[in-house]
């Protein structure tokens, strides 16, 4: 067969623990057609529970695979799509939250903090579990399942009121030496990666179509090594999950008993679907021959027991609740009494338990030249998602001024970037510093902490949020939150700056302890002031009156609580600088930087108001 144009030809390659599928085929009006199709075992244990444990002896399998098909295509082939293993997955519940100031309006930044949060807490959790600090686990999907204002479910917390929020999330994490071995054995086998999806993924692609993911379906993928589960409902893939108990244990029982080797083992296993008696030498070169029904009742409780774990993990991934129907694809579904055994242990009809051949997708796929059994479900499913969603499997962008690269989801988000490289949940909404509530002669006093800047989140240059699409190349700067400033003040900066100048002398005890003034105030401080030649008492201000202090060319000043807030020009009505009478150019400095009069003014700050002279701009 050659074909002149083989940019159209998509090859997948679904490595599994026993054997290495290739197909190669085209997208042909709506339907996939196959070309062709190689399928080779491993030539030893390579590979362990879907894991690469030697890449040569793997390598040399795929060249193999690969150069089989290049006869038979006519063409070399040089781009593949791969799967990673479900066992792989590792998925986290948590409960994450967070405290609010009183009766705070709830807005999307608060949202995507606690979801930041959530996923970091996930991801520590992980840790934990995996008794291990490795940094190259990242997050490759996450749900939230529930939300929480002040203890009570909701289902959306934008716009409204609290001061407590909380949610459950689910986070997807996939550990990145699991991609390293996958490429390594690609790239020596003379081929570039031009798709990676999730085996879970690329089946459902074949089983279970969009239009049907509305039903609460699950998908079982039982190989060699472990059997990867997803669950479908309400339109999209809701959880993943994997044991990594399948069609080895079975073999492994096999040899124990009859005390051979492991391919041996194996093709006893297999001979049981085609064959009456089974003959086979053990490992003393002995020669023996059973009856098939010998053989199955030695396998039935090990096939009952991995039918039970994985109706069990069904259960688990669905809520505890058992699923419409069940779908099993992959070469270990085939083995006599699983399929039944997985009904029995979920209680459902033995008609809603089958195991899915290509027939499932004729409308999509031409196979006429292929074997449609259940094997063949992973390796097409690669190769129908690397049509569907083709580039790289790889983003880099730049963050922070430093290279980063993700796994390409193709829905990555700001927050993405963000969790991989462990920014801080707490950067990202400013604080508001510490309100400090005293009493002064008996009068309740609060002095605001000073309002916190939330994080600034710019993409390519533009201010985007957390939960904007990325891409390749992106340039991605987060400057993390500025937290307020707790109120901080001594007994002399609430005292009025004519009362300071009066030359009285002013007796100022907290807590019935005399101290000098400028002794700072603590929360909850009660302070007690009077004129020593006459013992009275004065309040700094207005009784009831809150508000905050700033500093005007070095003396304090106190602004009284404004519901809109100040601005620089504000300062004016509160100081003796006539602007109608220029006297020069006139100075305007904020915290030591040049201000313009609509910035705006905050608890703490140091301004500086002056006239700049013409005779000193010459002198200058």
């Amino acid at each position: 067969m050659n074909h002149n144009n083989s940019q159209e030809f998509i090859f997948g390659l679904d490595i599994g623990t026993r054997t290495v599928i290739g197909v190669v085929g085209y997208q042909k009006g709506n339907k996939f057609s196959v070309v062709a199709v190689e399928q080779q075992e491993h030539r030893s244990r390579a590979m362990i529970d879907g894991q690469i444990h030697d890449v040569m002896k793997v390598v040399e399998v795929v060249q193999s695979v690969k150069k089989n098909l290049e006869k038979k295509v006519g063409f070399t082939l040089q781009k593949v799509g791969i799967a990673a293993a479900g066992r792989v997955l590792r998925t986290v519940e948590v409960h994450a939250e967070q405290f609010l100031e009183k009766d705070t309006i709830i807005e999307a930044s608060h949202i995507h903090s606690l979801e930041l949060q959530g996923i970091r807490t996930a991801y520590e959790r992980l840790q934990t579990q995996l008794q291990s600090t490795h940094p190259d686990y990242f997050c490759v999907g996450y749900s939230v399942t529930r939300y929480y204002l002040n203890q009570y479910m909701m289902a959306n917390l934008e716009g409204h009121k609290g001061n407590h929020i909380s949610m459950d999330l689910i986070a997807t994490f996939l550990p990145q030496i699991v991609i390293d071995s996958l490429y390594t054995v690609v790239k020596k086998a003379g081929l570039e990666v031009m798709y990676l999806t999730l085996e879970p993924i690329a089946a459902i692609e074949v089983v279970i179509p969009k239009e049907i993911q509305l039903l609460n379906l699950a998908l079982v993928d039982i190989g060699a090594g472990t059997s990867d589960i997803a669950i479908t409902k309400e339109g999209s893939i809701a959880a993943y999950g994997m044991i990594p108990v399948a069609g080895d244990e079975i073999t492994e029982q096999i040899l124990h008993q009859y005390l051979t080797d492991f391919e041996t083992a194996e093709n006893m296993k297999l001979d049981i679907e085609s064959k009456a008696q089974i003959s086979f030498k053990d490992i003393l070169s002995m020669s023996h021959t059973i009856a098939k029904e010998t053989l199955l009742e030695t396998i039935r409780s090990t096939v009952d027991k991995i039918a039970l774990e994985i109706a069990n993990k069904i259960l688990d991934l669905n809520g505890g609740k058992v699923p419409n129907a069940v779908f099993c694809v992959g070469g270990g579904s085939q083995v006599t009494g699983l399929i039944d055994g997985i009904a029995k242990h979920l209680g459902l009809p033995l008609e809603r338990v089958v195991i899915r051949g290509l027939e499932v997708a004729a409308k999509r796929i031409e196979f006429s030249s292929l074997a449609a059994g259940p094997e063949m479900i992973t390796p097409l499913g690669i190769c129908m998602t690397s049509i569907i969603q083709r580039g790289n499997s790889f983003i880099e962008i730049i963050f922070n001024g430093e290279s980063l690269s993700l796994f390409n989801t193709h829905s990555l988000a700001v927050i993405d970037a963000a969790t991989y490289k462990g920014f801080d949940h707490t950067n990202l909404i400013g604080r508001k510093g510490r309100d400090l509530e005293f009493d002064v002669n008996g009068q309740k006093r609060k002095i605001k902490g000073e309002a916190g800047r939330a994080a600034e989140i710019f993409l390519n240059g533009q201010a985007v949020s957390l939960h904007h699409p990325i891409d390749q190349g992106d340039i991605l700067v987060i400057k993390p939150a500025r937290h307020g400033r707790d109120a901080n003040m001594s007994i002399k900066d609430i005292i009025d700056i004519e009362v300071l100048n009066s030359g009285k002398t002013i007796i100022s005890k907290i807590n019935d302890r005399e101290v000098p003034l400028e002794t700072k105030i603590q929360f909850g401080d009660e302070i007690f002031l009077t004129f020593a030649e006459e013992g009275k008492q004065f309040l700094d201000k207005e009784e009831g009156e809150s508000g905050f202090y700033i500093r005007v060319n070095g003396n304090p000043l106190y602004l009284p609580e404004k519901s809109t807030g100040y601005l620089f020009v504000d300062i004016f009505n509160y100081i003796d600088i006539d602007l109608t009478r220029p006297q020069g150019r006139i100075i305007l400095l904020l915290n030591g930087k040049q201000a313009a009069f609509t910035d705006p003014i905050h608890f703490g700050d140091e301004i500086k108001i002056d006239w700049e002279s013409s005779e000193t701009e010459r002198n200058e």
